[in-house]
């Protein structure tokens, strides 16, 4: 993908321009095309550079849920 850059064997870092916001969009659909390779996992905004009021959220899969302990 010419918007992507390897970091690893098996990690890309893919970046797109900013103006696919700038219409006032609240979605934006990312086609990701590997040639093939399964996507395992996917991070938005690994550094944290942006605000965030839940950063949790930008991962995918979403992790599961801890399991609560103790109390009713």
């Amino acid at each position: 993908m010419s918007n992507s850059r390897m970091t690893g064997a098996t990690t890309a870092v893919v970046t797109y321009p900013v103006d696919v916001w700038f219409a006032g969009a609240r979605t934006f659909n990312a086609v990701l095309d590997f040639g093939g390779r399964a996507i395992s996992r996917i991070t938005v905004d690994p550094a944290g550079r942006f605000p965030d009021r839940d950063p949790a959220d930008n991962v995918w899969p979403r992790a599961a849920a801890a399991p609560k302990t103790g109390g009713n």
